[in-house]
């Protein structure tokens, strides 16, 4: 498990897919944008890092996905429980309606560097993460 970050460290990203290699892709470019990052497969293992992680700036979640809930539900729990989480969902299969309010939908398959910019503007580091684009 990564190293918890320090307060005024680089953002922190959840990523929750139950595809590994999806999943792994996904933090490696993440990673390499200069942003920490974090894996779940399901939304009952995205809830507990939630819970017991001292900071996770913004969550990165697949809406399809076995286990107690999506990544919609998980979405709406996890802005009402903190709401100044930014969060976005992907999805091969959704259209993006019914998501909670605050929510940001990106359709899979998307390129890495669509995903990169969406995280820039969430961190407002768009600038520093510029270079990192392909």
């Amino acid at each position: 498990m990564p190293a918890l970050p320090a307060p005024d460290s680089k953002p922190v990203v959840l990523v929750v897919d139950d595809e590994p290699l999806i999943r792994m892709n996904i933090a490696d470019a993440i990673d390499a944008a200069g942003l920490q990052v974090l894996e779940a497969c399901d939304a009952d293992e995205a809830l507990h890092l939630l819970e017991t992680q001292p900071r996770i700036d913004i969550l990165l979640s697949d809406v399809r996905m076995p286990g107690s809930m999506d990544g919609a539900a998980l979405a709406k729990v996890a802005l009402s429980r903190w709401p100044s989480l930014r969060v976005l969902v992907m999805s091969g299969h959704a259209a993006g309606s019914g998501l909670a309010d605050g929510v940001t939908f990106l359709p899979k398959p998307f390129p890495l560097p669509v995903l990169i910019d969406q995280l820039g503007k969430f961190t407002e580091r768009p600038q520093a993460m510029a270079s990192l684009r392909r």
